[in-house]
């Protein structure tokens, strides 16, 4: 696949790292480790022309230094393979554990998200896989019958990675008064704020004045 016919192929679509050789993380030498993530980032950005600044660990292989090693590269997120099951946003998203692989009970768990309990907030439904399994059946049933199900919500945002990392980041920064009536948002991001009156789009750099 040529650069050209790569980025029309991929257009709306987020590359990230997965290293350079698909090597096992936790298994290579410091210096190793850089290559591996380093290359493959900076090969990935010249055949995007963007910033490729997501991972997700080759193998599910990782541990502490790889985490420090890849965030010192400019990766601001990894996924892992350690699913859930759940629809909570990650605490850490160096280790950002999806909630199932699509051939994990896929249909069922795409009806509960779509009623996921009130007291999450943020529900967010990540899945993980690799297209190249669906032909190990030869059926591809599945994986169509869940986008059929969920594609077309006007409540749900179907965003990349980065543009979740980017805006629970921007939700984290939020300022409020003490009496916390009183937001501002110091952000370069809009952000959506629950109010008695309903939702409410807070542009950057503006205040809320609002019953929270």
């Amino acid at each position: 696949m040529g650069k050209e016919e790569l980025k029309e192929t991929y257009a709306g679509h987020e590359i990230a790292c997965h290293g350079v050789e698909h090597r096992y993380p936790t298994l290579l030498t410091e210096q190793q480790l850089v290559l591996e993530i380093q290359e493959d980032r900076k090969a990935l950005e010249k055949l995007t022309g963007g910033l490729v600044q997501g991972m997700s660990y080759a193998y599910g292989n990782y541990d502490d230094g790889v985490i420090r090693v890849a965030r010192s590269l400019g990766i601001k997120y990894s996924r892992t393979v350690n699913s859930t099951g759940g629809f909570f946003p990650p605490a850490d998203f160096m280790q950002w554990h999806p909630t199932c692989h699509h051939n994990d009970s896929l249909l069922e768990r795409g009806d509960s998200f779509l009623n996921a309990a009130d007291f999450i907030e943020l529900p967010l439904m990540y899945v993980w896989g690799h297209s190249f399994e669906f032909g190990y059946s030869g059926d591809w049933s599945v994986i169509e019958a869940f986008v059929e199900k969920m594609a077309g919500k006007e409540d749900i945002w179907y965003a990349t990675n980065m543009e979740i990392y980017t805006y629970i980041n921007a939700v984290k920064q939020q300022e409020f008064s003490a009496d916390g009536t009183t937001m501002y948002n110091p952000t370069a991001h809009s952000v959506w704020v629950s109010t008695k009156e309903g939702f409410l789009e807070v542009k950057p750099g503006e205040k809320c004045e609002k019953n929270f």
